[in-house]
C-alpha cells in the first residue's frame, strides 16, 4: 500500500461512519417545537386532562391534521414545516436564515389551515437563529374554537 492510500478495510468504516452519522448540510438555524391543543372555553371532555386530542371529537368538525410553523424572513426554497398533529413535537431541518426571523405556528385541516376564527393565532414569536444550533420555543399552547360554534361568526376548528 503506498503512503497516503487507505486500505479497502478502512475506505468501508469511513463510508459506514458517514452512512451512520446521518450527515446532513448545515445552512442555516433548526427550531424544535412543542404543542398543545386546549379549547378555548370550557373544560376538555376528560377533567383531569385540560388539552385536546387532535381528533377534536365535536359533531361537524375533522381532526386537526398537522402543525405548521413558517418564518420570515426567508430566502431560501423551504420557509415552513409541519408535522403530524399526534406527534406533539417537531423539529425543522438546517433551513433557518441566520438572524432575526418571525416564527408563525398554525393549526392544519385536512382540507388546508384552519381558520383564523377558529382559533386563537399565537403571536408571531421572534427569535435569533445561528447557523448550526437549533432554537428551542418549548411549549406551545394551541386554543382552538371548539363549542359555541357559528360559521358566520366563530366557526368551530376544522369544521366542515
Amino acid at each position: 500500500m503506498m503512503p497516503g492510500q487507505l486500505s479497502s478495510r478502512r475506505r468501508l468504516a469511513f463510508a459506514a461512519l458517514a452512512v451512520a452519522c446521518g450527515c446532513t448540510r448545515v445552512d442555516g438555524g433548526a427550531v424544535e417545537l412543542s404543542w398543545k391543543l386546549r379549547p378555548e372555553s370550557g373544560p376538555a371532555s376528560d377533567p383531569k386532562n385540560p388539552f385536546l386530542d387532535c381528533n377534536i371529537g365535536e359533531p361537524n368538525t375533522s381532526p386537526v391534521s398537522e402543525i405548521q410553523i413558517e418564518w420570515s424572513p426567508c430566502t431560501g426554497e423551504r420557509c415552513t414545516a409541519r408535522w403530524d398533529c399526534t406527534q406533539n413535537h417537531g423539529v425543522t431541518g438546517f433551513d433557518l436564515d441566520e438572524g432575526d426571523v418571525l416564527l408563525t405556528i398554525t393549526p392544519l385541516c385536512a382540507d388546508g389551515p384552519a381558520s383564523p376564527m377558529a382559533y386563537e393565532p399565537a403571536a408571531p414569536i421572534q427569535r435569533s437563529v445561528v447557523t448550526g444550533n437549533i432554537v428551542n420555543l418549548g411549549a406551545v399552547e394551541l386554543v382552538l374554537q371548539v363549542s359555541s360554534c357559528d360559521p358566520t361568526n366563530h366557526p368551530c376548528i376544522c369544521e366542515h
